[in-house]
């Protein structure tokens, strides 16, 4: 059990270090006193293989502040849009 809850502790110090370098750089012009309303995590969780010389297993786990449906869907689906909008300018400055 003590080797599970050091595991946990150890991925929860990685989570908050990110966490707290996202907030580290976030824009200026969003002051000191914005608020997070609501926040949503997504990992990819990997498995060590089952066999001796298998491949890692992966899956997606995913959770959000508010349980709403609509409001989940419409947080990654604008997630999605950002993250792929820079592969829209690099396709243009390619042309």
């Amino acid at each position: 059990m003590s080797f599970a809850m050091n595991h946990r502790e150890e991925i929860e110090r990685m989570i908050s270090a990110y966490v707290g370098s996202w907030l580290d750089s976030v824009p200026d012009d969003w002051g000191d006193d914005f608020s997070i309303d609501t926040f949503a995590l997504i990992f990819e969780v990997s498995f060590p293989p089952e066999d001796d010389g298998g491949s890692t297993i992966t899956d997606i786990g995913w959770t959000c502040s508010d349980d709403r449906n609509w409001i989940q869907a419409g947080l990654f689906r604008r997630a999605l849009v950002e993250s792929e909008a820079h592969l829209a300018v690099r396709d243009r400055d390619a042309d």
